[in-house]
């Protein structure tokens, strides 16, 4: 029997395809991979929760949680399993069997469910424990620095009772209602100054955590940072903290409308505030003109006047009104006059830096006189404290019992 071999030409293309199969071999049965840890969490009613958001804790009792590993492989699988390392307690910790890691998705990931037992005889707050990924023989790790993984978690007090903070009433400095207004003025940015009150529930912050709790101000619209952060000092007897914090409003807003804006409070560690519900608001700041409006009020005279129609002698009251620093024109300015009731005087017109004088008449002798420009605050102005002025009557005068 004659064996058949292939021509110089045959024997290429016998050797080629060879070639190829070794190739693909290879490849199939390639052992390089690489395998991490993404997210390590505990299942709770069937429900994943965080481990560093607070884990129930009786340091008298082990407690066992059901850990949820998540993990990703890059390149061919080829088999790993995970070392978990419980957490210390003097010293000493306790090691749970290997678990093998499943085979990953077509995305990589993988998830392993695992008891785990938290030792008794630890301290509240937060604890660490390790993980490790140990890749079976002849499987080559291209990447063994992130076989090692710390998990943090948060043991917590087993009760309802935690530490709270909460924003309760935010103001002016002064003292004024937000939608009282602030000045304004488009052109430059405007100094603001709000007293904000937070309220501490006193309790205190899980044990063996350092709070360092401070509050950030948001401009709402533009995302604009108006704060970047200011400290909580500590709470008084009543468990209230008070901040004042200075900024300033951004150029370019529209005077008369609301600016809203939001005041959020931050935490150094979740064992500092447990409701994060009452951590963040958001109000409406009105925005006055800042025109430079001063109203400012003299009594001229006071005058005994005789009345026909009342039989009776009355007061004649003069008076001055002037912007004494505004730059625009006035409409409308109200004025009262009168002993312990006002009649309201309307000045139709009041230029700025020009005094305008007035007349009234009171249709019985008191004895002394009120005269104040815009008694109901309808203008805002860079002083309210020269706006009043009161006059004094003498029986036994005729005119010109106060002049000025």
């Amino acid at each position: 029997m004659k064996l058949w071999l292939p021509n110089n030409k045959g024997r290429g293309i016998f050797l080629a395809i060879l070639l190829l199969f070794f190739l693909v071999d290879l490849k199939a049965f390639s052992q390089e991979c690489d395998v991490r840890i993404l997210s390590v969490g505990y299942l709770e009613n069937n429900v994943v929760k965080n481990l560093s958001a607070g884990v129930t804790y009786d340091p008298q009792v082990p407690r066992p949680i059901s850990l949820r590993i998540e993990t990703i492989t890059t390149g061919n699988f080829c088999g790993a399993n995970l070392a978990i390392k419980g957490i210390p307690v003097e010293g000493k910790f306790s090691v749970f069997p290997p678990l093998a890691i499943p085979r990953p998705d077509q995305r990589g990931l993988s998830w392993i469910t695992s008891m785990f037992t938290i030792p008794a005889g630890l301290r509240y707050g937060r604890h660490t424990f390790e993980i490790k990924i140990i890749h079976a023989p002849g499987c080559k790790d291209t990447n063994p620095n992130n076989n090692s993984y710390m998990a943090h978690i948060l043991l917590t007090a087993p009760t309802e009772e935690c530490c709270d903070y909460g924003i309760e009433e935010v103001t002016l400095a002064e003292g004024r209602r937000l939608e009282e207004g602030q000045l304004y003025t488009p052109n430059f940015p405007s100094k603001t100054e709000l007293a904000i009150k937070i309220r501490w529930n006193k309790i205190a912050p899980t044990y063996g955590i350092q709070c360092h709790n401070r509050l950030q101000i948001w401009g709402l619209g533009s995302q604009r940072l108006l704060l970047a952060t200011a400290g909580l000092s500590n709470p008084d007897k009543d468990g209230i903290i008070t901040v004042k914090p200075i900024f300033n409003l951004p150029k370019g807003l529209i005077p008369g409308q609301f600016y809203p804006f939001k005041i959020e409070l931050l935490f150094s560690d979740k064992g500092c505030d447990c409701q994060a519900g009452n951590n963040s608001r958001t109000y409406n700041l009105k925005l006055v003109r800042m025109s430079g409006n001063d109203l400012m009020v003299n009594i001229i005279k006071l005058e005994k006047e005789w009345l026909p129609k009342e039989n009776d002698w009355g007061i004649k009251v003069t008076f001055e009104v002037a912007n004494v620093s505004g730059t625009e024109t006035l409409y409308d300015v109200k004025v009262g006059v009168g002993f312990n009731i006002y009649k309201i005087i309307n000045i139709d017109r009041l230029p700025p830096r020009k005094w305008v004088r007035k007349t009234h008449t009171i249709t019985v002798e008191v004895p002394y006189v009120w005269v104040e420009v815009d008694p109901d605050d309808d203008i805002q102005e860079i002083r309210e404290d020269n706006n009043k002025d009161l006059g004094v009557y003498k029986r036994d005068s005729i005119k010109n019992v106060k002049e000025k």
